[in-house]
């Protein structure tokens, strides 16, 4: 009779929620009233439940169908933080925490198996409270954010984007401000596009600055790879809100937006679709936090035999059941004109003054409602970052219609909203022959308010990153000068000059050949950081061009460690020695880890130890020897720079209490030890 044989299968299905998609909410509508319904965007705080359901099946696929074990593992589920608390949560069946996820599984699975996950949270409209200028670029980076500075399978690099990053970030020393410039563009320069409506996100960054298109977990991975480009660390937040925008049937759905680290503050959030920089709306519900937008909401493993595994996305609903109306209370705005009767089909310049309240930085949106027969000439909306108590007056164009009927009066009302505040409105009079103003009449005007903070350069320089390297060693950049379309390099070699942005004097003339030159950069603090640098062409008449430039150092590993044993064991003792590992400095990437007694040698590999870790080794007593027994261990290792390194310990166990007889049975064991190792000495 033939062997029977069993085929094993291992079946894992990754998942993303149907569509992370939500538009910018519908920006101008009526404060609400007392006998108005909120909505989830007006509120203060808002309580909600949150249903998250999830199929697998199991389907046959020959005569031995059989399923031994099913394991489901999701990383999608409401979780505590700054802005969200959860009152409670609880699974069918009962899961396990681990890593962030939610662990399930099941022991002969039926055909069909349903995750359900229900969820009661309370979400907050804050804005988070940075009271102080933060000085930029950040010369030193958590160890908890670093991992938020690498490159995704979304959020990549590109020349171009650290270029836009680096043109975004001239002339600007406070990182609140810069974060706030790489919102401010993504917001207004890539359109939404539902072209991909249902799908994950699939342009990673540079295609989404190409095709300046892209749904919100793609505005938002682009708008993380620019904050990385000058060594901001930016993590996606994956979860679910509300939006009123008339392009959704439905109001709650997939959401992506970002969180930035900042020092002294933590992670702070920005929404690029909403335009909500600082602070979310309480609709917002966070589900996962990742560094990059391509992870899965839930994977399932399956173990068994001719079956096949299908599953759906995540079926998700949430329910308000409790909404406490929002204090308008943040933002003052009150709107002026230089002129308020003017004739038909003049242009009029309103002009909003907008008050920050607060004793900490507010970022706003201003929207200019549209008023029948007028034209708006300018943005229908603004982007305002205020510092704490700030005023800052922002002018609109709009013209009235030139075709009105003479004879006749007429009252404009505009009006200007903010979700921050109460909104304002001003009253503009048309009337046949009263004063005309052209398109050009308040240019002068609209650029003292729209000045630009510096001057632009004719080209540009961006550096890579280069290898990290120990401190006070130096990291090498290699680094491109680059002109728009239309301007040219003055030759294929020529010199540019260098200067240290922390010190105007302390310059160098470099080298660039074929448009590249290498940058050397040394560092005495352990950490990822980015300096400001300053470049001069002497054969270009440009104003001096800023770049930044981010490298690594780490210091040389440190291992400390440690044996925890009995001191004292007899043979009837079981004996287990645990090593303890600790680390600083470069992270030790292949680390092994052995441990002998005498004749016995035990060996683990650690791989990666970037935490305290422990090592159990189990010695049978009868191994040891009356007496002191020596124990010794090596921890060898190869950090993440190459350099190989070497640890030993060693320690003593005492064994007593041995009889005669086994004292007798040790030397005839010894005895063999003894010529096994002659015998093989001498074929050696």
């Amino acid at each position: 009779m033939e062997p029977q044989v069993t085929w094993r299968i291992l079946f894992v299905a990754l998942l993303s929620v149907s569509s992370i998609v939500l538009l910018h909410p519908a920006a101008v509508m009526a404060e609400t009233t007392a006998t108005q319904e909120i909505t989830p965007l007006d509120a203060e705080t808002m309580q909600s439940r949150v249903l998250i359901l999830n199929t697998v099946t199991l389907d046959r696929t020959g005569p031995q169908y059989s399923v031994q074990t099913l394991e489901g593992e999701l990383s999608w589920y409401p979780r505590d933080g700054w802005l969200q608390e959860i009152l409670s949560i609880s699974s069918d069946p009962r899961s396990t925490a681990t890593d962030g996820t939610m662990q399930f599984s099941w022991d002969s699975p039926r055909h069909e198996e349903t995750i359900q996950v229900n969820a009661v949270v309370r979400t907050r409209n804050a804005i988070v409270p940075v009271r102080e200028p933060i000085p930029f670029p950040l010369r030193q980076v958590s160890t908890e954010a670093v991992a938020y500075l690498e490159e995704g399978e979304i959020t990549d690099q590109s020349p171009e984007i650290r270029a836009l990053a680096q043109e975004l970030a001239t002339g600007k020393e406070d990182a609140y401000e810069v974060v706030f410039s790489l919102a401010d563009w993504t917001t207004k320069n890539i359109n939404y596009s539902l072209a991909s409506l249902g799908q994950p996100a699939i342009q990673r960054s540079s295609q989404v600055l190409t095709s300046r298109y892209g749904k919100c977990d793609e505005m938002t991975s682009l708008f993380i790879s620019l904050n990385r480009a000058l060594g901001i660390p930016a993590r996606f937040v994956a979860g679910y809100a509300y939006t009123n925008s008339e392009r959704f049937r439905t109001g709650w759905g997939g959401h992506g937006w970002a969180e930035v680290w900042l020092p002294e503050q933590g992670w702070v959030p920005f929404d690029v679709t909403y335009g909500e920089y600082g602070y979310l709306d309480a609709s917002h519900i966070t589900l996962k936090v990742a560094p990059d937008a391509k992870e899965n909401s839930i994977e399932y493993t399956a173990r068994g035999n001719d079956f096949a595994l299908r599953t759906q996305p995540l079926d998700i609903t949430i329910t308000p059941t409790e909404l406490i109306p929002r204090k308008n209370d943040v933002i003052a705005i009150t709107l002026d004109a230089p002129h308020t009767t003017v004739d038909f089909g003049s242009t009029v310049l309103i002009l909003a003054r907008v008050r920050n309240t607060k004793d900490y930085y507010v970022s706003t949106r201003l929207d200019l409602a549209k008023t029948t027969s007028t034209e708006q000439l300018s943005a229908d909306y603004r982007n305002v970052l205020l510092r704490p108590r700030e005023t800052k007056i922002i002018p609109f164009l709009v013209r009235i219609d030139a075709d009105l009927r003479e004879g006749y009066y007429y009252e404009f009302p505009f009006r200007i909203y903010t979700r921050l505040g109460p909104s304002a409105s001003i009253d503009i009079t048309a009337r046949n022959g009263a004063p005309y103003f052209d398109t050009t009449a308040f240019d002068g005007e609209i650029a003292q308010y729209n000045a630009p903070a510096h001057a632009t350069p004719r080209f540009g320089v961006t550096c890579d990153r280069g290898l990290a390297a120990y401190i006070g060693e130096p990291v090498m950049h290699t680094c491109t000068v680059h002109v728009p379309s239309g301007e040219q390099l003055p030759t294929s070699a020529f010199t540019i000059v260098i200067c240290d942005g922390r010190d105007n004097s302390a310059c160098e003339n470099m080298m660039v050949r074929d448009a590249t030159f290498d940058l050397q950069t040394i560092d005495t603090r352990e950490g990822i950081g980015t300096r400001t640098y300053h470049a001069r062409l002497q054969t270009m008449e440009s104003p001096p061009a800023t770049f930044f430039v981010t490298s690594e150092t780490v210091a040389h590993t440190a291992i400390s460690a440690f044996l925890e044993h009995p001191r004292t064991v007899s043979l009837d003792d079981p004996i287990t020695i645990t090593l303890h590992v600790n680390t600083s400095g470069a992270t030790p990437e292949k680390t092994t880890a052995e441990i002998s007694v005498r004749h016995v040698r035990g060996t683990q590999e650690l791989g990666a130890v970037k935490q305290p870790s422990t090592v159990l080794f189990t010695v049978p007593a009868r191994s040891l020897r009356p007496g002191e027994n020596r124990i010794d261990a090596t921890i060898t290792y190869a950090d993440e720079l190459g350099t190989r390194g070497s640890v030993q310990i060693t320690s003593t166990i005492l064994l007593e209490e041995v009889g005669i007889l086994d004292r007798a049975y040790f030397m005839l064991e010894d005895a063999g030890y003894w010529v096994a190792n002659l015998f093989t000495d001498q074929e050696a």
